[in-house]
């Protein structure tokens, strides 16, 4: 199962490295920030190229964790807005 990860800023990969550091690497787990010189379909655009390249059985099974609810990563689109895209 693939695990987004998304925030404000580098939040999401602190969360993601310090996982990593305890648990070992995991190759499912990825991390997606907003900068500050970033737009939200930037940020968009980068989950949906992460998510197509997920292998084709996996794209229906995924978890998300975002930073804040109903903030800007939020309104990236629900990543599972994006997965069900990709796979049409």
């Amino acid at each position: 199962m693939k695990v987004i990860v998304v925030s404000h800023g580098s939040y999401a990969r602190g969360l993601v490295d310090t996982a990593q550091m305890i648990a070992g690497e995991q190759e499912d787990l990825e991390a997606f920030g907003l900068e500050p010189e970033e737009s939200v379909d930037t940020l968009r655009e980068k989950i949906r190229e992460s998510i197509e390249q997920t292998s084709e059985g996996e794209k229906s099974a995924q978890e998300v964790c975002k930073d804040l609810l109903k903030a800007a990563p939020e309104t990236v689109k629900d990543v599972r807005e994006l997965y069900k895209e990709v796979e049409e």
